[in-house]
């Protein structure tokens, strides 16, 4: 739950709309595909959520 509320919290801060508004849906579409396959996280050893799925073929 922590850390949906910092989700949530740093939407908040980068978008600064209500959830209910259109451009606030943007920004999350925007700011997911950052956190998923930019973002380094620390327990993926520097590496963003996106390396660890495998390749389709």
């Amino acid at each position: 739950m922590r850390s949906a509320w910092a989700c949530g919290r740093v939407l908040l801060l980068l978008c600064g709309w209500s959830p209910a508004h259109d451009r606030w849906h943007a920004c999350l579409a925007r700011w997911l595909q950052y956190y998923n396959s930019q973002r380094s996280h620390a327990a993926l050893g520097g590496q963003p959520p996106i390396t660890r799925l495998s390749p389709r073929s």
